[in-house]
C-alpha cells in the first residue's frame, strides 16, 4: 500500500472541503467521519485543530462485518467529509448508512465523499473471482 498517495489524497480532500467550507461558514471546524481508525488518524494529522474527526469502526471491530447502528447515521448526518477505504470493504453497511443519514454532502460522487483507495495503482492480495 502506498501511504504517500493515500496521505496525499486525504490531504487534498480535507483541504478542498475545508477551503470551501470555511469560505461559506467562517471559522467553524470541519466535521470528518472516517470508516476506519487508521483513516481517522490520518485525517486528524492533516486537519489538525481545524477538524472534528470521528471513526465509525473501532480498532477491535472487523470492518467487513460492522453492524449498522442508528448512532452511525446521526454521526454521518453531521459530516462535511466522509473518508472510506473503498475496494468493497464497507460495501455491506456503508451505503445504507449514507443513504439513511440523508446528508447530500457525503453521497457517492459528492465533494464530501472521499475514497482512500481511488489512486492506488497496484493492489496487493486482491481477490480474483
Amino acid at each position: 500500500m502506498n501511504f504517500n498517495k493515500i496521505f496525499g489524497i486525504l490531504s487534498a480532500g480535507v483541504f478542498l472541503i475545508g477551503a470551501e467550507f470555511s469560505a461559506v461558514a467562517g471559522p467553524k471546524k470541519l466535521n470528518v467521519v472516517a470508516t476506519l481508525p487508521d483513516l481517522a488518524s490520518l485525517a486528524r494529522a492533516v486537519g489538525g485543530d481545524h477538524t472534528n474527526v470521528s471513526s465509525i469502526a473501532l480498532g477491535v471491530q472487523d470492518p467487513h462485518y460492522l453492524e449498522a447502528k442508528p448512532s452511525y447515521e446521526i454521526n454521518l448526518s453531521k459530516a462535511d467529509l466522509l473518508i472510506y477505504n473503498g475496494m468493497s470493504l464497507e460495501i455491506g453497511w456503508l451505503p445504507l448508512l449514507v443513504q439513511d443519514s440523508r446528508n447530500p454532502r457525503i453521497l457517492s460522487g459528492a465533494k464530501g465523499s472521499l475514497g482512500a483507495s481511488t489512486a492506488l495503482n497496484r493492489i496487493l492480495e486482491k481477490p480474483t473471482g
